[in-house]
């Protein structure tokens, strides 16, 4: 009965979330030390895109494998029907993915202006890796070290205070935190399963690509990661 009211109340929760702070993102998933797979989707409402549909707008997406300091490997992709692959060789580490030539979006409608889209994902190749020292991405959440389940959230290389971090669960149930002072987060996982971590920070910071000229910067990040039990 009690996990029946949490779900409840979660279900409600999401539903209650405006539609474009569901829109799409990047998310990374690996499950062997051989492989990663990057959708471009919504991971908690199921939907994956497809190659020929708009799996297409990433086609500017870079991804790498990282091994301590420096150690960054550049990985090669393959659009496959419903995500981008990419092999490892028994790899370890951690893996990231960014695009930051999407086209500039009129908002405007949804009161968020025109901004610069920018997409950033994370994940531990085969759901395992040491907590990385320092952010590698302009928007980033980390592990911490010595705390378990605590992440850290990281704009520009700085703990960002007050970020809002949605996690979905491997269900329709969704949890919405608030980073603390220092950037932190405690998120709950009541089921075993794949969690995915979501985002958005707004940069005012006015410019122009591509001879079209922007508002604001808006960064989506995503972590993701598995809990093997209750927490």
């Amino acid at each position: 009965m009690k996990l029946r009211r949490i779900l409840h109340g979660s279900v409600f929760c999401l539903l209650s979330v405006p539609a474009l702070a569901r829109a799409h993102y990047v998310w990374i998933e690996s499950e062997t030390r051989r492989e990663a797979r990057i959708y471009f989707g919504e991971y908690n409402e199921g939907v994956r895109e497809k190659a020929g549909g708009r799996l297409d707008e990433r086609a500017a997406l870079e991804a790498w494998l990282e091994r301590g300091t420096p150690g960054r490997s550049p990985l090669s992709l393959s659009k496959r029907s419903d995500h981008f692959a990419a092999q490892l060789e028994q790899g370890s580490g951690w893996l990231l993915a960014r695009d930051v030539l999407s086209e500039v979006k009129d908002y405007r409608k949804s009161d968020l202006g025109i901004v610069k889209p920018m997409f950033y994902a994370r994940a531990a190749v085969a759901n395992h890796a040491e907590p990385p020292a320092r952010p590698s991405l302009e928007l980033d959440i980390l592990p911490v070290a010595g705390e378990a389940g605590a992440l850290q959230v990281y704009f520009g290389g700085q703990p960002l205070a007050g970020a809002k971090v949605l996690v979905y669960a491997p269900n329709l149930w969704m949890q919405e935190l608030k980073s603390d002072e220092r950037g932190r987060v405690i998120p709950k996982t009541p089921w075993p399963g794949r969690y995915v971590l979501d985002i958005v920070h707004k940069e005012a910071k006015p410019g122009e690509f591509k001879g079209q000229r922007y508002e604001a910067i808006r960064h989506r990040m995503t972590y993701s990661f598995v809990s093997g039990s209750a927490g």
